[in-house]
């Protein structure tokens, strides 16, 4: 799997939003987004590689390189993430919904 498929699929997890939803969110068909995804993924074109980085709030140069967020301060993004993952779905749905709360009420 890319780089690309890898931050996208990590994206859908952080925001608790599934491939469908996704796909609503940034106006392209269900079925071209899973063919980003797969393990054999292509990339994407810009301008959809742009679509799909505005309705995850993200730069395409994290799409496709996974550099952004992961500086000295925040190394342990990806981690914690994994972490998550061993937690309850249901309390991982609430953890979810209070980091976009404090992602969004910290962003300025």
């Amino acid at each position: 799997m890319n780089e690309f498929a890898k931050n996208l699929k990590m994206e859908c997890f952080y925001y608790d939003i599934s491939l469908k939803v996704l796909a609503a969110k940034a106006g392209i068909p269900y079925p071209s987004l899973l063919t980003y995804t797969k393990k054999k993924a292509v990339l994407p074109r810009v301008d959809v590689a742009y679509k799909l980085a505005k309705a995850l709030n993200v730069s395409v140069e994290y799409l496709l390189t996974g550099k952004e967020r992961i500086d000295k301060n925040t190394k342990t993004y990806y981690q914690t993430v994994l972490d998550v993952r061993n937690i309850d779905p249901e309390l991982r749905k609430i953890l979810a919904q209070l980091f976009y709360i404090l992602k969004t009420k910290y962003k300025n």
